[in-house]
């Protein structure tokens, strides 16, 4: 009589394909993939999906809804575990394949095979025990099933003598092996042979122990040198506001001894013509330099009255930077975080974090916000919800500026910048050659200037090939701008410097802040100047004299940007000021 061969079912689940008992039911698969369930959860609407299928269709789907009866998926936590979908997957039995073979193209039971039927939550288990598995003898290379392999080691003409690794090329069957001993030259110095085999270990777990402690103190001497590179830009930075703050200090004395002599002047000439004292000024007067000192402007700047019409506040630590995108304002702090803010109301709309130091650099690339920070990394967000989207982490020290413009993303480090794919955020360049940290980026047609210590280097975008070199004994530059055929950098050194673009000639240095000029913004014919000295200056560009100094901030003026025909300012005092 024939015997009649039971079908198996194979279904693929996580990666690998089972063979059920029975074919699963449609209740256990998935709508969208029409495959067994992988982490069932059931949507608000009460349909069950597998998570990855669902989260799939919902981001590629213009309006969150279940594919099936397209009701609102809109709701935070609307993705449940199905556990009990789950239980009744882990229950369902399969055979093993050891049990299995192929007949005519269908997968059938072998009744000379394993017989057994196992839950799927047991099926590992089960199959890495079966006796029925196929096991490679290590003498012979034959593949037998595991319970027949001690029959078989007893038949295997090619079990060696025990001190095959001293020599002995003697082989035979498991019997023959005991005689062999009697005479084998190995046998007779196995002494000798087990205290240098015993010798040889311990030489090797000495070498892997000593290759370990070698692994640990490089890993030990990197983190120090990431460590001693943090210390130098630290010092640095402190050394920096050390010596604008002295610079400050005696600028300010200078200014007081110059107007206690000026008030001593006129003490004197008040005493030789008393009748000066109740003499109104004249419009000749209006004009005079002592008068506008304290005007904050100048002639010849007809509406110039810049004021502070608020503050955005939040932030628990220095201000470093700031962007802007239509109708919102982004800020980086030293408290680690990115915050979105609403410019109509000046609200915080998201706080951003993820970064684990200051965030130095922000920028906005379309619906992304991009920050860099002293973590090594930069984030990109989403502007509207604050996912963190993607964390590019190429960099091997902290990022300290950021620009998005000429068909990319660049972003400055410790001697490099590199150079990122805006859609697809992959790296693409890197752009070397500079000497110190690279704090300022900017683009002109297509061409790029970067500042570093000392250097503004200019590259060709279309090559990204260094073109020419730019050199000042100014310090660290700090920031960038345009300004016709002008290029204006700010320095640590206190000064702003003026470049055309075109000869690489210094045609001005323009004095008068007290402490790095950090941040520069060019509108017009105006270019505004924020300072550690805790001002923010303007300058005419026809002129390029100073001609109104303001300042609200109780600390050093670390980042500004105009948009909108509005002044931000970001300061280590933890706020944000608008200026008009």
């Amino acid at each position: 009589a024939s015997v009649v061969m039971q079908q198996a079912y194979p279904t693929t689940w996580k990666d690998t394909i089972y063979y059920f008992v029975e074919d699963v039911s449609t209740s256990l698969r998935c709508p969208i993939h029409k495959g067994l369930f992988n982490k069932p959860v059931i949507a608000s609407c009460g349909h069950t999906f597998c998570q990855s299928c669902i989260l799939s269709f919902l981001d590629n789907s213009e309006e969150p809804e279940c594919p099936i009866d397209h009701s609102s998926l809109k709701e935070s936590g609307c993705l449940i575990p199905n556990l009990a979908v789950e239980g009744q997957i882990q229950d369902l039995y399969v055979y093993c394949k050891y049990s299995l073979k192929m007949v005519d193209n269908t997968m059938v039971v072998d009744p000379a095979a394993c017989n057994k039927k196992v839950r799927l939550s047991n099926w590992q288990e089960h199959e890495e025990n079966c006796d029925f598995a196929i096991v490679t003898c290590a003498h012979c290379n034959e593949e037998i099933r595991r319970k027949d392999f001690g029959e078989h080691n007893k038949k295997c003409s090619c079990c060696p003598c025990p001190h095959a690794k001293a020599g002995c090329d003697f082989s035979g069957q498991d019997g023959d092996v005991g005689e062999h001993l009697k005479n084998c030259q190995y046998e007779k110095i196995k002494g000798f042979i087990s205290k240098s085999e015993q010798q040889w270990n311990d030489m090797r777990e000495f070498m892997k122990a000593k290759e370990e402690e070698s692994a640990r103190t490089q890993e030990t001497l990197h983190v120090i040198q990431q460590q001693l590179e943090q210390l130098l830009s630290t010092v640095e930075a402190h050394n920096g506001r050390t010596e604008s703050a002295l610079r400050f200090l005696t600028n300010s004395v200078d200014e007081l001894k110059i107007q206690v002599a000026q008030n001593c002047a006129d003490i004197a000439d008040i005493k030789k013509s008393p009748s000066k004292v109740h003499r109104l000024p004249s419009n000749a007067d209006v004009g005079s330099p002592a008068l506008l000192k304290n005007a904050g402007h100048v002639p010849g700047v007809p509406g110039l009255n810049i004021t502070c019409h608020g503050s955005f506040t939040g932030h628990s630590g220095p201000v470093w930077a700031l962007a802007a995108t239509e109708s919102l304002l982004i800020s980086g702090s030293s408290d680690a975080t990115v915050k979105i803010w609403e410019l109509a109301t000046s609200a915080c709309k998201l706080t951003l974090t993820g970064h684990e130091g200051i965030v130095h650099a922000v920028a906005v690339n379309n619906r992304h916000v991009i920050s860099g920070s002293s973590d090594k990394l930069l984030k990109v967000w989403d502007i509207d919800t604050g996912k963190c989207l993607r964390t590019l982490a190429q960099h091997e020290n902290t990022v300290c500026s950021l620009f998005v413009g000429g068909g990319y993303i660049f972003s400055g480090s410790f001697n490099e910048i590199k150079v990122w794919n805006p859609h697809t955020y992959e790296e693409e360049h890197t752009l070397r050659g500079h000497n110190h940290w690279v704090r300022a980026i900017a683009i002109h047609d297509r061409t790029l200037y970067s500042g570093s210590h000392n250097i503004i280097k200019v590259w060709n975008l279309d090559t990204f090939q260094c073109t020419g070199t730019i050199t000042a004994q100014c310090g660290s530059i700090y920031s960038l701008a345009f300004a016709g055929n002008r290029l204006l950098a700010g320095t640590f050194e206190n000064l702003i410097y003026v470049w055309e673009r075109d000869t690489f000639r210094c045609v001005a240095t323009l004095h008068g802040h007290f402490g790095a000029v950090y941040n520069l913004c060019v509108s017009g014919d105006r270019l505004y100047s924020a300072s550690y000295d805790t001002s923010i200056r303007v300058w005419s560009l026809d002129t390029l004299r100073c001609i109104q100094t303001i300042g609200h901030h109780s600390s050093s003026v670390e980042a500004l940007i105009l948009w909108g025909g509005i002044l931000f300012s970001g300061s280590a005092d933890a706020t944000i000021k608008v200026w008009r």
